[in-house]
């Protein structure tokens, strides 16, 4: 029964592939940049089913995450030309990485209720750098002015993919490809890793805390890791928000 399970979940994510496949050739662009959004979204919504649904903490930072994914990566472009949306996107994820490994080891170490307190804590303060404009000022006037210019916000380029930069009329095929293959690949990565021993053991950890620890589960590296993946994948998702809205 369980392959069973295995084989239909794994057929009809192959169906639903194939369609969005074949959606820019018949459709109009704007349908297109429509359907992006909803996978951005849904690569969002895997992040968040395995925090709040296997691991069974309710954070209130998403949005951090998926802004430092963007943000990262617009830093690096303002600052540094960048201009590789494989670059962009991977220094959003390394950058949210990083932050959710120090955020986490604090979070949770906490009670469940004490540790949404904490994330919606560190959003604010994320919220404080980015759009409250303490990040821009070590910058100085130049800084000062992007900050002024986008309200808190940050201008983007259409990044090269692959090294190519396609032509504009091209690029929202091309950006379709690569947002499909990422909700593919977070799509299979989730479902291996909430089916493999960790994936059951993050659940043990959900439904008694008490007992997971009785039977030798490391009840707190298990809700760090799951953690610091929730925010790489937020980051992933964010990274191609920042990209697709500029469209």
């Amino acid at each position: 029964m369980r392959c069973r399970t295995r084989l239909h979940a794994g057929w009809w994510l192959g169906v639903a592939l194939i369609i969005l496949a074949v959606v820019p050739l018949g459709v109009n662009p704007y349908h297109v940049i429509l359907t992006d959004y909803a996978l951005v979204f849904s690569i969002a919504c895997l992040a968040l089913n395995l925090l709040l649904g296997h691991a069974g903490l309710l954070s209130l930072g998403h949005v951090a995450y998926f802004g430092l994914g963007a943000y990262a990566g617009a830093f690096l472009f303002t600052f540094g030309d960048v201009t590789s949306f494989e670059l962009y996107l991977a220094s959003g994820i390394a950058c949210a990485a990083l932050a959710a490994s120090a955020v986490g080891f604090l979070c949770i170490r906490t009670t469940r209720m004490f540790f949404t307190i904490l994330t919606l804590v560190f959003t604010q303060m994320l919220q404080a750098l980015f759009v409250g404009g303490a990040a821009f000022r070590p910058f100085g006037e130049v800084g000062k002015g992007f900050f002024l210019i986008g309200h808190g916000g940050l201008y983007l380029p259409r990044f090269t993919l692959g090294g190519v930069e396609p032509e504009p009329a091209g690029f929202t095929i091309a950006f379709h490809y690569v947002t499909l293959a990422a909700f593919a690949g977070c799509t299979i990565f989730m479902w291996r890793l909430l089916h493999s021993p960790f994936g059951m053991a993050l659940r043990a950890t959900r439904d008694n805390e008490t007992r997971a620890r009785f039977v030798g589960i490391p009840v707190m590296q298990y809700r760090w890791i799951a953690f610091v993946i929730w925010a790489a994948v937020m980051a992933l998702a964010g990274g191609l928000f920042g990209q697709l809205v500029r469209q």
